[in-house]
């Protein structure tokens, strides 16, 4: 039987019969205890919404980007948009204690040379673990509702394993999905950016901390269409993908927006990175104590249903009560908790990556880990800025597609009688790797460098595309696209000015945190001397590249008190550097003050 369930995001949301037999599992149940944006609830208090009801707001914007897309309702469409609605309502299944912090934490964890090899091969991707519980979760249904299994679900073994390839971002074994490929991208899709999921935690997440969505995705899913695109050479399998409205483009341009806005205001906000590494370095006390067994729970599915946000609060409880000298540690990380005592924000800097390199962590091709472990080779020898004393923190902020422009890999189309669809070449590169036509190499870079955030295009240098385009409707009228008038074609959108910047797409934000309390004696003394010192290393080492550091845009962020820097000359061109003032040896307050100006 059909129901319905009231969200606050999409209001009523048609629960078909074989996804009610998903959600009524324990496996489904347990992202009810799941916060979707982990940690961050202790810094913004409304973000309380779980993964339970992301995955069913995902689940029903896939069920209906799939009816908008396919439109036809014939048996095999039905059963291929079932296929898709599951993978879509299960690929959350596998996320640990506070979502993404986990994957983090278990990253940090296979790093370490002292883990076992049989640990590292349970430190599975959040995508993976899904795939196993999803398995899990169909014997179980299999098990207690066979026959209600038989009527409404009744997945074969090459359904099961398409579900965990689109769950994983892979090519699936159905060969009915392998034609319709662009299905298959609905919930997670790596080149275009614009998917399901991506979608729902934007509305949803926006919503919960309070910000207005500045993109509407209604107007997105009305005019998404699938074309054929065929390379000219005829040996290449054509490719179908889903394209959007020209007159959509500032639509696509906010969403990729808003995406940077929530990474920058949300998912890595300072404070809210403080937590995770807090919470990180309690997980790890709870394992050394033997209070926490995450071995076991990642090597059931049965067990790895009790690993869900209400373990801190066990690991809180049995600390509280154990008397053993070996949880001492642990007793005093969930003392902190209690107070709000988690480490300190001492120097924080955003790094844009710029196309040119101009120094290592504004290096567009190096990860954040090596870009951490060059921080800390700077440090090297530094008797303060210690592994005990500090943690460095280091992530990548960008617009979905690391430094390059978003819309490079966007495919839109022409409002017009005869199919035209306007495909950029970065897109062109990835749908058709090994093309033996040349493409320009700097196309990439020129696009980034466009005002309008398109391909590159001139009067004097036509935009060549190695494809002709086709209807899914209409594929026995191919039309070359280059056959059309540039200037009708490639004529730029006045909304799409300046909606992303074409400076940069990807910043390196660098974050230094203080691991003590805030109620140690030495606390102050420690937290200035590590402050200055690392205010330092970084400045010399920009030097050595020419470059300055701008100490207006340095945020330290300590709320019991207000910073003050004491500006110096250093330079004979007017550079200085900001030092944080010490009051240790201020006179006390009397309560009478001089006026500031004498009449």
């Amino acid at each position: 039987m059909t129901t319905y369930i009231c969200d606050s995001v999409h209001g009523n949301v048609k629960i078909e019969p074989y996804a009610r037999l998903i959600i009524e599992t324990p496996y489904f149940a347990r992202l009810r205890h799941l916060k979707q944006l982990g940690g961050a609830c202790y810094t913004f208090p409304t973000a309380t919404h779980s993964r339970y009801e992301h995955s069913i707001g995902v689940y029903h914007l896939t069920n209906l980007f799939a009816t908008q897309l396919l439109q036809k309702e014939t048996p095999t469409h039905q059963r291929l948009k079932t296929l898709v609605c599951i993978a879509a309502l299960c690929h959350d299944l596998g996320h640990g204690p506070f979502s993404h912090s986990f994957d983090t934490f278990l990253q940090n964890l296979m790093k370490e040379e002292t883990q076992s090899k049989d640990f590292k091969r349970l430190c599975l991707s959040h995508e993976e673990r899904s795939c196993q519980q999803f398995k899990r979760l169909i014997e179980y249904v299999m098990e207690r509702n066979p026959k209600e299994y038989e009527l409404h679900l009744n997945l074969n073994e090459e359904e099961i394993e398409s579900i965990c390839a689109m769950i994983l971002g892979k090519k699936p074994p159905l060969h009915d999905l392998q034609r319709r490929e662009y299905l298959c991208h609905l919930v997670s899709d790596s080149v275009s950016g614009v998917d399901t999921d991506r979608l729902d935690y934007l509305l949803r997440d926006s919503r919960a901390i309070g910000r207005g969505l500045l993109f509407d995705p209604g107007s997105l899913l009305k005019s998404a269409q699938v074309y054929r695109i065929q390379a000219r050479d005829m040996k290449k399998d054509a490719r179908c993908i889903v394209c959007y409205s020209r007159r959509d483009e500032y639509e696509l341009s906010q969403l990729f927006h808003t995406r940077y806005s929530l990474f920058k205001v949300l998912y890595c906000r300072p404070d809210v990175c403080a937590f995770d590494a807090f919470l990180e370095d309690l997980f790890r006390e709870a394992i050394a104590a033997g209070v926490l067994d995450l071995e076991r729970a990642l090597s059931n599915p049965d067990d790895f249903l009790e690993l869900d946000d209400r373990i801190l609060y066990m690991i809180e409880k049995q600390a509280r009560e154990s008397q053993a000298p070996s949880i001492k540690g642990l007793k005093d990380m969930c003392k902190r908790l209690e107070t709000d005592d988690t480490y300190t924000i001492i120097y924080n800097y955003s790094f844009p990556n710029r196309t040119r390199l101009t120094h290592p962590l504004a290096d567009s091709d190096k990860g954040s880990s090596e870009k951490e472990k060059l921080l800390w080779e700077l440090l090297e020898g530094d008797p303060l800025c210690t592994p005990q004393n500090v943690r460095v923190v280091v992530y990548d902020i960008n617009y979905g597609h690391n430094h390059n422009n978003p819309r490079a890999y966007l495919a839109t189309y022409l409002d017009t009688d005869i199919p035209d669809v306007i495909i950029p070449d970065a897109l062109l590169k990835r749908l058709f790797k090994d093309s033996s036509d040349p493409f320009d190499e700097n196309d990439e870079e020129r696009a980034q460098d466009h005002p309008f955030n398109d391909s590159y295009h001139s009067p004097e240098k036509p935009m060549q595309l190695d494809a002709v385009v086709a209807s899914q409707d209409l594929i026995e009228n191919m039309v070359s696209l280059d056959s059309q008038p540039t200037s009708d074609r490639f004529g730029p959108s006045p909304f799409m000015q300046h909606t992303i910047s074409p400076e940069h797409f990807q910043e390196t934000v660098v974050m230094v945190l203080l691991r003590c309390s805030r109620y140690d004696p030495g606390y102050q003394r420690l937290k200035m001397e590590c402050t200055l010192r690392i205010s330092q290393v970084m400045d010399s080492y920009l030097a050595g590249y020419n470059v300055y550091m701008d100490h207006s845009r340095v945020n330290i962020n300590d709320t019991s008190s207000v910073l003050v820097h004491r500006i110096s000359p250093r330079t004979s061109n007017g550079i200085a550097s900001a030092i944080p003032l010490d009051h240790s040896d201020e006179e006390e307050d009397t309560g009478i003050h001089e006026p500031f100006l004498k009449c």
